[in-house]
């Protein structure tokens, strides 16, 4: 997917920080959208690991 900023760069993977499901995530040419799994259990703020190609 060519990126609409220039030096972005493809996401290979997303995960949340202390969570070991599956999350669902989708990258679009503006945007990377992450569906969150039900977030209740985390009391703090969430942190995500983004990996690119």
């Amino acid at each position: 997917m060519p990126p609409s900023i220039q030096g972005i760069k493809p996401v290979k993977s997303v995960t949340l920080l202390g969570y070991t499901g599956p999350l669902t995530w989708k990258q679009t040419p503006d945007a990377l959208v992450v569906i969150l799994p039900n977030t209740s259990a985390f009391k703090t703020a969430l942190g995500f690991k983004i990996a690119t190609q």
